[in-house]
């Protein structure tokens, strides 16, 4: 994504959260897309990574750090964001995550089985999202996109299944 629409669409959803005073800020890092500076109220977007991603993923990473304000998680000086696959994930990334899904799909994620990597690309492409956060929030809601690929049943609930 150019980094000019990334700042204008940052400007916008810190607006959108009530939160103008906060700034967007440039760097050059490359092992992590957002960072949330609560002491001089910036959120760090790393410039390489965002002329590599797609709107869809600057977007979820936006709404990730904004949701670390909103919830003050302000335990450091500074909120790194880590690999939400990684079972060292903390408590606050997953709950930022958490609140980040909650905004974009209020509703919860509406894709029904039966499932396949086409659907839920297509689905992503929709709801202008990244498909791996789409696939995150399969998971977040109990989900198992490789068993529901895979033919084997999905669990809706104690004894049901889909």
């Amino acid at each position: 994504m150019d980094t000019r629409d990334a700042h204008d669409l940052a400007r916008a959803l810190l607006a959108q959260h009530g939160l103008t005073s906060w700034s967007v800020e440039w760097d050059s890092a490359k092992t992590r897309a957002g960072v949330c500076r609560f002491p001089e109220q910036t959120i760090g977007l790393s410039a390489p990574l965002t002329r590599l991603h797609d709107e869809a993923e600057v977007r979820d990473t936006i709404l990730h750090e904004i949701a670390h304000i909103v919830r003050g998680d302000v335990d450091s000086s500074v909120a790194v964001d880590v690999d939400l696959a990684a079972a060292s994930v903390t408590k606050v990334e997953r709950a930022a995550d958490d609140r980040a899904r909650h905004w974009i799909f209020p509703d919860g994620v509406d894709l029904r089985p039966p499932l396949s990597r086409a659907r839920v690309a297509a689905w992503a492409r929709t709801a202008r999202v990244h498909p791996a956060f789409a696939v995150g929030c399969l998971q977040a809601d109990g989900r198992s996109p490789r068993e529901e690929w895979s033919g084997r049943p999905h669990s809706t609930g104690p004894g049901e299944s889909v």
